[in-house]
């Protein structure tokens, strides 16, 4: 199978697995916004960011690590070895960590402490187990096991909190058993558990493993200061009730970095697997012109569907969510091209240079936050990650020439972001005669940027269908 196969394979399995668990948010946005009040919505959110840089912390990465040498190991001793030093290392570390949920730094009930325990310990373990299914190219299991605990944590989600009435415990409670599922059925169903080993345990592979990731710790806090800080400082300045408009704000935006956490997790594993060919060059130029049309197209279409959308899926008086949401959606554009020049870094393991860049633009977002939150109020949060993506996006462009030579076509890159910025305006203006036409025009548009991919697609089908 060539490169482009494997790569267009890879991404549509992880599609069904990516796809499905991150659109569940949204088929939840409706309960979430109607049973919870706005306290309880923004206290939700607020805690699943601090877990979201919980779990980088309480694993070290180190499951990245494994990652990307078990992606280029075929011997099931080596696989014993990587996966044995993983789990090893990683298991006490999290439970270590996780009882940080149960100390008097977190002045809530000791019922809610003890359900935010469970939940933080199971999702980093969750992201260990899944890191490694990935690095045995076990992409299949991966996606199955996504999809159906995916629903059944939305069943339980809507019986705890529509039946049961449980409120902010109920949607955690949600969350672990979803987790829990996605661990149990990854490990009954693959041999993870057949290659952990006592014998293979060693200071020396876990040091190594450790010398990849340790650089990624630092990115991951980076990462999250720069796309989930904004909610702590609008949290502790403005209140819980304007994170929660915020968070709202973000949430029809992150259906377009969805789409790209796709690309992301097939990209990362091909340009690994590719670094070192020849034509190396040519491949990843021809990546990044298909993923520039993609993304283009798919923004332009979920930017005009927005206002419909908007009034579709969010219940409750939400409506200053808006403006903030047209600014995000241009944020995100940016910060899926990053994910682009992510992949290069992976795959030719800088991770420190990956560090620094990260750092930078963490930087930038956190000043312009402390720096204007009381001027600007919540649009600090929006400029502040708008800003912040852009400069990251400018100096991956530049520092990346290192590692290969990218042919950009520059006529189109700069065509691309002119339309983003008209069409984003043009939205916010939130006149009902143009968001029909541009709802038709976005269509028309993504089938125009993408045909190519599309002609082909279709004259696959159309030959299969033949034969």
């Amino acid at each position: 199978m060539n490169r482009e196969k494997y790569f267009v394979k890879s991404m549509v399995i992880y599609a069904i697995g990516t796809f499905i668990p991150k659109l569940s948010h949204l088929v939840l946005l409706p309960l979430y916004t109607a049973f919870l009040t706005k306290a309880e919505f923004g206290t939700y959110d607020l805690y699943q960011t601090i877990i979201s840089i919980f779990v980088p912390m309480a694993t070290f990465e180190i499951e990245q690590a494994a990652f990307r040498y078990l992606i280029n190991t075929e011997d099931n001793i080596n696989y014993s070895v990587l996966i044995t030093n993983t789990i090893t290392f990683v298991s006490p570390l999290i439970l270590l960590l996780s009882s940080l949920f149960l100390s008097p730094i977190f002045s809530i009930s000791f019922g809610l402490k003890l359900i935010l325990f469970f939940y933080a310990a199971i999702s980093a373990f969750n992201e260990v187990i899944k890191m490694i299914a990935r690095g045995l190219r076990l992409n299949s299991l991966y996606s199955l096991a996504a999809v159906i605990s995916t629903a059944i944590g939305v069943g339980v989600a809507i019986f705890t909190i529509y039946f049961m009435q449980l409120g902010l415990e109920g949607v955690f409670i949600a969350l672990i058993i979803h987790n829990s599922f996605s661990i149990l059925f990854i490990l009954l169903k693959s041999d993870i558990l057949i290659h952990l080993k006592s014998n293979s345990f060693s200071v020396d592979i876990t040091k190594k493993l450790l010398k990849y990731s340790a650089p990624l710790i630092p990115t991951a806090i980076a990462s999250w200061v720069l796309s989930l800080s904004d909610r702590l400082v609008i949290s502790y300045v403005l209140g819980i009730e304007a994170n929660a408009i915020y968070s709202v704000a973000n949430k029809l935006p992150q259906i377009g970095y969805i789409l790209v956490t796709v690309f992301d997790l097939s990209w990362k594993e091909s340009a690994s697997l590719t670094a070192k060919a020849d034509d190396v060059s040519y491949f990843y130029s021809r990546i990044f012109s298909n993923l520039l049309r993609f993304v283009t197209g798919g923004i332009l279409v979920l930017i005009s569907f927005s206002p419909l959308l908007f009034n579709i899926l969010i219940k409750g008086d939400y409506s200053n969510a808006f403006p903030h949401m047209c600014i995000l959606f241009i944020a995100m554009y940016f910060a899926c091209l990053c994910k682009f020049y992510e992949g290069i870094f992976v795959a030719y393991y800088k991770t420190k240079e990956l560090c620094v860049l990260v750092v930078f633009a963490a930087m930038i977002n956190l000043t312009f936050d402390l720096a204007f939150i009381r001027t600007l109020g919540i649009y600090a949060g929006s400029l502040s990650t708008l800003i912040s993506q852009v400069f990251l996006f400018i100096l991956c462009l530049f520092l990346s020439k290192k590692l290969c030579r990218i042919r950009y076509e520059k006529q189109l890159i700069f065509g691309c972001f002119f339309i983003i910025c008209i069409s984003t305006y043009l939205i916010s203006l939130r006149y009902t005669w143009i968001s029909v036409i541009y709802m038709v025009a976005s269509i028309v548009f993504f089938v125009f940027l993408n045909r190519t991919i599309i002609l082909g697609v279709l004259n696959k089908f159309i030959s299969k269908k033949r034969y």
